[in-house]
């Protein structure tokens, strides 16, 4: 996985600015994800983004990630019909 871009949020903004602040002062990633399997064979290469808007997101932020690629790859090993 390598990320390609990082914005981190700011909960004075979202504060300040009301409800425009939940999307202006969210923290956002933008990512880059390759899976293979255990012959070389790529099972998911795919860009991903998140967006996390909280009181923890820096901690919110690695587990939305985690979950959006295991929903992702069961996904696709539904599709495959393993």
């Amino acid at each position: 996985m390598t990320v390609d871009a990082f914005h981190k949020g700011d909960a004075v903004t979202r504060a300040l600015i009301g409800p425009v602040g939940l999307f202006v002062g969210a923290t956002k990633v933008q990512y880059y994800v390759s899976v293979t399997d255990g012959h070389g064979a790529a099972v998911m290469d795919e860009e991903m983004k998140a967006t996390v808007r909280g009181e923890s997101e820096s901690l919110s932020l690695g587990d939305r990630v985690a979950k959006a690629v295991g929903r992702k790859l069961q996904a696709k090993r539904v599709a495959a019909g393993s």
